[in-house]
């Protein structure tokens, strides 16, 4: 191999991994960004205290950032969704949940969007989604307001866009 081939191999090789590293960089600075979201509102969560309009509009512009930082990454998304149902935003929270799908399902996530249509009225689509978090955690401890029975019995649908009822990315 020539000296002329194997610098231009090695620049690229350095190219990819300087690639690499700022994606990484992003990605910690993405799941920063939504674990520091996570810790300022959780007290509020637990006390169930209402949220401040500049608390949810920080909030939410945080979780955006975190979003841009790392297009990927379903935290931020879904996240965003618990923020809005916590807010009373069940419309807002049920299309965040919707998004975050699209990119990674996760039995939580799709236990909260439930909880989102449930409050908005939307009982069958409640259920729907979740005996879907059911399905991907059969082990989690679920505290619904539907018998348990009518959940086993709810057959799994796909999601509309006829993505698999598993987690991507595993």
């Amino acid at each position: 191999m020539s000296r002329t081939l194997r610098l231009a191999l090695a620049a690229m090789l350095l190219l990819a991994l300087a690639g690499h590293t700022a994606r990484a960089l992003h990605r910690v600075q993405a799941s920063q960004i939504a674990g520091g979201v996570r810790l300022r509102l959780g007290g509020a969560v637990q006390r169930q205290e209402r949220l401040p309009a500049t608390v949810l509009r920080g909030a939410l512009a945080a979780l955006a950032r975190a979003r841009e930082l790392d297009p990927v990454a379903v935290e931020p998304r879904a996240f965003e969704g618990d923020v809005l149902l916590f807010a009373g935003q069940e419309a807002a929270a049920v299309e965040a949940y919707r998004r975050a799908a699209a990119h990674e399902l996760r039995p939580e996530m799709l236990l909260h969007w439930g909880e989102a249509l449930w409050r908005q009225g939307r009982r069958e689509e409640a259920i729907v989604q979740w005996r879907r978090g059911q399905a991907l955690a059969p082990l989690m401890s679920l505290r619904l307001p539907v018998p348990a029975d009518r959940l086993a019995a709810e057959p799994l649908r796909p999601m509309d866009d006829g993505a698999p009822l598993t987690p991507r990315g595993r």
